[in-house]
């Protein structure tokens, strides 16, 4: 694999990524709309696709460290806490790593069926946002005053467990969208498109989330 091509891929996706966190998220966040879950399957849906076109192992976890540095250019949009979000999505990103690396989501993931993509899509989607969201509570009061009680989290589970079904449902449709969308292989673009608009696309992310 070009490592150049895997580098500038990373940026970009972990750009939109990133951008999408801070402008849609922070609106279904104000809208008081699942906000979590919807950012979750967009996330898993990059993810997935970047992983299949890029085969690049940590790869997804690198756009989720972008991503979250998004979030220090947003302190001043009211969109919930800028830390949680950060843990969350970096937490997020390294259980999709660690999913895909098991050779059961593997298979599903792999194969052409169509039950086959919509099961990888429930297991990933539940999966991602309920450990994120764990890891984020756990995380999260660490980073401030507040610190850790494990009966604050406990308290919290059947929550988190319950919106992980959401989740998993909106996963099951967008998983097996994002694999069809790999017929569009952007890794295999001619180099004199690839560069140029890959690192349009990253500048604009930033500049918009800067001026935000």
């Amino acid at each position: 694999m070009n490592r150049k091509r895997i580098l500038i891929g990373t940026l970009m996706f972990g750009s939109i990524w990133g951008l999408l966190e801070c402008t849609l998220g922070a609106f279904l966040h104000l809208m008081h709309l699942p906000a979590g879950a919807v950012m979750t399957t967009i996330a898993l849906a990059l993810m997935v696709y970047t992983r299949k076109i890029y085969k690049q192992r940590g790869m997804q976890l690198s756009m989720g460290f972008i991503a979250s540095s998004f979030k220090l250019l947003n302190l001043g949009f009211i969109g919930g806490c800028v830390w949680c979000a950060m843990v969350a999505i970096i937490a997020e990103a390294l259980i999709f790593e660690t999913m895909l690396s098991l050779p059961f989501i593997f298979r599903f993931y792999e194969k052409n069926r169509v039950f086959n993509k919509v099961l990888s899509g429930v297991i990933l989607g539940y999966t991602c946002y309920s450990g994120g969201y764990i890891i984020t509570e756990t995380i999260t009061p660490l980073l401030t005053s507040t610190g850790f009680f494990l009966m604050d989290l406990i308290s919290l589970m059947p929550l988190i467990l319950l919106r992980g079904i959401t989740a998993a449902a909106l996963s099951a449709i967008a998983i097996p969208l994002a694999l069809i969308f790999t017929g569009f292989n952007l890794y295999e673009i001619n180099a004199r498109i690839y560069y140029p608009f890959t690192s349009i696309i990253t500048i604009m992310c930033w500049f918009i989330a800067v001026i935000i």
